[in-house]
């Protein structure tokens, strides 16, 4: 089993390598700003946002989750010659569904791209050209699934950096093609050039991990063996996994699609460029540690140790209570800011999106923790291989979600939806702590109340100065030097002022999340 201080090691690793690609994806979406009108923006916006919806579904997601735990525990209990072989096995399977998935999807693209759109008949580009740029991106799909496939057997053997930094690859790809694209294109050609390098991308990122699975042993990745005896385990594993995802990729196209549409032109795009801002936190730093803690939780449920299992998780959410409540905060205080040194330039800048894309930042940062909470919870019950009580979970949160949208979207337009999305999380996490806390029977629940008002009341006082010395240097005004300047200095002094407040207040729970001190397990 992995030591505690493996699993903060792995950790660190991977958020390094995350946030190298967050800084990335970051460039690659200001400038999908800057060169593409807010129109345009809106239905290439669709394009990608539809696939990744599968992408979610068979890659990183349900296929990780699945793979993962009966990989990992194969290679304790069969050795690696069986764990190769059903990996190999899935890869088969994997490449005959997904790519039958993915020719499926571009032949019925105009039979239901225009079901989500329903409001853009009277554009003059909209339905066709979303159309297209779903029909364009699509094969990306098949590649990052590829790319999932390998990043889960690399997890498995503890290498966690090259599978975080592959991302990295994707997006300097695309970053290459977009500057390309809007500095000798304009308009719908730069939108579909830019789908193109999408799709090279995503072929790139998976090739990068290749050297690293044959020294492993995981080549050829053909098998013959397509029967292997855990295949249906997996399957049986994978099949309620995928509508439990699906309700979550479901809320992501009722909010950002089909309510969006309903809103003036840019309100796509915009809500896309807000939660990739909260995905830099979030990606870097709250994946990181579900990600990290995944095979350690499969070990653990598989040794049927149930405290090893509730001191691990227990652990986990203090990591992301101490590093992501602070970081909300931070984060809306400095979102003005943030968004205009990241997008506010060219065809962002004219197209008058600075402010919804504010609006909306902000009421995604109040659902920051709870995001991330909610996947490590899933990932609990996954492990026990229970994957009814998440996928009833959320359908209960798609209905919620649906009716915020429908409470929210009038009095508060991009903002409203976007903080829809943050309710229904905040109710997911509360129904998926209530049913996984049996199985965390030294659940410390007074302990983490207390860290929790803690880490409130020492972001709290962050974000009240950090928002004095901002405003104090408004007079800087909007241009890039402005922006770049209060954001750096309100990040410093959010840093600063919450490292002293957490070393006086919070410093043994630092030390537990760190393992600084011996815990018997």
């Amino acid at each position: 089993m992995r030591s505690p201080r493996s699993l903060i090691r792995s950790v660190s690793d991977f958020t390094f390598a995350t946030l190298i690609s967050r800084v990335l994806g970051l460039i690659r979406d200001a400038c999908f700003g800057a060169f593409l009108e807010k129109h345009v923006a809106d239905a290439f916006m669709v394009g990608i946002t539809i696939p990744s919806t599968f992408r979610i579904l068979f890659a990183e997601g349900a296929l990780s989750v699945a793979f993962i735990p009966i990989l990992s525990r194969l290679r304790l209990t069969k050795g690696e010659e069986d764990a190769q072989k059903f990996a190999r096995a899935i890869w088969s399977l994997m490449v005959l569904v997904v790519g039958g998935v993915v020719v499926l999807a571009i032949l019925t693209a105009p039979l239901y791209v225009p079901l989500l759109l329903n409001k853009w008949q009277d554009r003059d580009v909209g339905i066709e050209l979303a159309t297209q740029m779903v029909q364009i991106m699509f094969p990306f799909l098949f590649f990052i699934s590829l790319s999932a496939w390998a990043m889960g057997i690399l997890n498995v053997y503890g290498s966690f950096f090259l599978p975080a930094v592959s991302p990295a690859i994707y997006n300097v790809v695309v970053i290459c093609g977009a500057i390309w694209a809007g500095l000798w294109m304009s308009g719908v050609d730069a939108a579909r050039a830019m789908a193109a390098a999408v799709v090279i991308g995503g072929l790139f990122q998976f090739c990068i991990q290749v050297p690293a699975l044959c020294r492993l042993g995981y080549f050829p990745w053909f098998s013959r063996d397509s029967l292997h005896p855990q295949v249906r385990n997996f399957l049986v594993a994978l099949t309620p996994t995928l509508f439990g995802l699906a309700v979550y990729q479901i809320n992501i196209i009722i909010n950002r699609i089909y309510f969006a549409s309903y809103l003036e032109v840019g309100s796509i795009a915009t809500l896309t460029y807000a939660f990739r801002l909260l995905q830099f936190p979030q990606g870097g730093l709250g994946v990181a540690v579900s990600a990290a803690a995944l095979p350690r939780l499969a070990e653990e449920a598989q040794q049927s140790s149930g405290a090893a299992f509730c001191a691990t998780m227990v652990r986990s959410l203090r990591a992301l209570i101490l590093i992501l409540i602070p970081s909300s905060v931070g984060l809306a205080v400095i979102s003005h800011d943030l968004v205009g040194i990241v997008y506010n330039r060219g065809k962002f800048l004219s197209g008058g999106l600075l402010e919804p894309t504010t609006s909306a930042l902000i009421a995604y940062t109040a659902g920051l923790f709870f995001f991330s909470a909610a996947k490590l919870l899933t990932q609990g019950f996954y492990v026990y291989r229970d994957v009814k009580t998440p996928v009833k979970i959320g359908f209960v949160c798609v209905v919620v979600n649906a009716l915020f949208c429908c409470l929210l979207i009038r009095p508060m337009g991009v903002a409203g939806l976007a903080l829809a999305s943050t309710l229904s999380s905040v109710v997911q996490t509360g129904l998926l702590y209530s049913l996984l806390r049996p199985r965390l029977p030294d659940f410390p629940a007074m302990p983490v109340s207390g860290l929790i008002g803690r880490v409130l009341l020492c972001s709290g006082v962050m974000g009240w100065l950090c928002w004095l010395a901002i405003h104090h240097f408004a007079y800087l005004g909007d241009g890039f030097s402005g922006y770049g300047m209060r954001v750096l200095i309100g990040v410093s002094l959010g840093v600063f002022v919450y490292g002293v407040l957490a070393w006086l207040l919070l410093w043994e729970d630092v030390k537990m999340v760190l393992e600084l001190r011996r815990h018997k397990e």
